[in-house]
């Protein structure tokens, strides 16, 4: 059998899938939002509460729908942390602050580039990609706690974003462990 049909069955039987064909209800008939946030139940309420917060994320039908939901969320959210920071950076003139709104050009990269691997079906550097996104505000915290500087919106933007890299690298996870006893 040659890869590219190897590949389509592979893509077939995916779609197949009761975890991808039913995406707000598991088996045990949990939805697939609770089923993602429940993996660690310190974060449970605030994962709930950003993904259900967003339209896209509720409009998911399968597992694929949803972790790509959840990285476009990622970036969206990313995306105005990084022009947050560049405007504190541009009126503030503290190196720490721009050095956070280069970690956060990064973790939009990051993430972008998640998204665009998931959609070609590479689901193991999405996974990894989705992960490392979450290096970005570590690094900018980090930072700031040099340059002992405490900034509660910076740090609550740093904790959003590792939140999300967290999410994504779960939702992009459940889409491994679906495809891999498949391959």
């Amino acid at each position: 059998m040659n890869s590219l049909a190897l590949c389509s069955l592979c893509l077939f039987l995916i779609a197949q899938s009761p975890w991808l064909t039913n995406a707000t209800v598991f088996g045990d008939g949990s939805d697939l939002i609770g089923q993602i946030c429940n993996e660690n139940p310190e974060k449970k309420i605030e994962c709930t509460n950003i993904l259900r917060a967003d339209p896209t994320v509720l409009g998911a039908k399968n597992l694929l729908q949803l972790s790509e939901a959840i990285l476009n969320l990622a970036v969206n959210k990313t995306e105005k942390a990084e022009d947050f920071l560049k405007g504190l950076a541009n009126t503030t003139d503290v190196p720490a602050i721009a050095n956070c709104a280069l970690y956060y050009e990064n973790a939009v990269e990051r993430f972008m580039s998640s998204l665009q691997v998931l959609k070609h079906q590479d689901l193991e550097v999405a996974n990894y990609l989705a992960a490392i996104a979450g290096d970005e505000p570590s690094s900018c915290e980090t930072e700031l706690s040099a340059a002992h500087i405490v900034n509660h919106a910076i740090s609550a933007v740093n904790h959003q974003t590792s939140l999300l890299s967290y999410i994504a690298f779960v939702a992009t996870g459940k889409l491994l462990t679906v495809v891999a006893p498949l391959i």
